[in-house]
């Protein structure tokens, strides 16, 4: 699975790990997290700003 990186912070939304503070278990597909999704850190940068990571 994929990973997600905030180009602001550096934080990382992780498919295999979701997010459970977010409301995104385990398992859950970056293109099933929402579309007005902000980095939960520094609540700057929205979902469309993420980097996929190699």
């Amino acid at each position: 699975m994929d990973r997600y990186q905030c180009p602001e912070c550096s934080y990382i939304y992780d498919e295999d790990a979701g997010d459970e503070d977010e409301g995104y278990p385990p398992g859950t597909p970056w293109a099933q997290v929402a579309k007005d999704f902000f980095c939960p850190d520094c609540g700057i940068m929205p979902k469309e700003d993420f980097e996929k990571l190699a």
